[in-house]
């Protein structure tokens, strides 16, 4: 579950650092009008996404590099319009993502960070301002493997076969290691 545990703690990362929002949660992705004005009674916010994990390289592959998002979200406030307080929570955003592994390690330090202004005629009706800030980062899903669980490598046998067809081993070694 590495995939769902690094979008919460994308989210308290953010949260933890931007003590002005009065919402900061995990989101599905993509989101209509409707729903974007419910997420603004709760402004400034901002909703965190998985966007994209693309397909593996190969069978073994286990460190995909994610596509995510934060959808910044602002409204006019006393002194501050929605532009302004939008443009000022995207910077203090890309402050915290970048270089920003969100306490684990196995998440690498994200890439190709970007933000876009997702300004329409509609959404400056209803007194909404919304900003996406997206980046690549990648993580590893490898599970995690207890060293106490594994046995004790203490005895490796090889037989060397230098004539296949014949079927029988040339030679042997038997190797013992020393344990402490």
């Amino acid at each position: 579950m590495r995939l769902l545990s690094f979008r919460d703690a994308v989210v308290a990362g953010i949260s933890q650092a931007l003590t002005e929002l009065k919402s900061c949660e995990a989101h599905g992705g993509r989101f209509d009008e409707k729903e974007l004005r419910r997420y603004a009674l709760r402004a400034p916010a901002v909703l965190v996404a998985v966007r994209r994990i693309p397909a593996l390289a190969a069978e073994n592959e286990i460190t995909p590099t994610l596509t995510c998002a934060a959808f910044v979200v602002t409204r006019d406030a006393r002194g501050r319009p929605r532009d302004a307080a939008g443009l000022a929570l995207v910077e203090a955003l890309l402050q915290v993502v970048a270089n920003n592994t969100w306490g684990l390690d196995w998440a690498h330090r994200p890439q190709r960070l970007e933000a876009d202004n997702l300004y329409s005629a509609a959404l400056d009706k209803q007194g909404v301002a919304l900003w996406g800030v997206a980046w690549q980062q990648a993580v590893d899903l490898a599970p995690e493997v207890d060293s106490a669980t594994l046995a004790d490598f203490i005895t490796h046998h090889q037989d060397y076969d230098l004539a296949p067809a014949d079927g029988t081993a040339d030679a042997s070694d038997t190797i013992t290691l020393a344990q402490e």
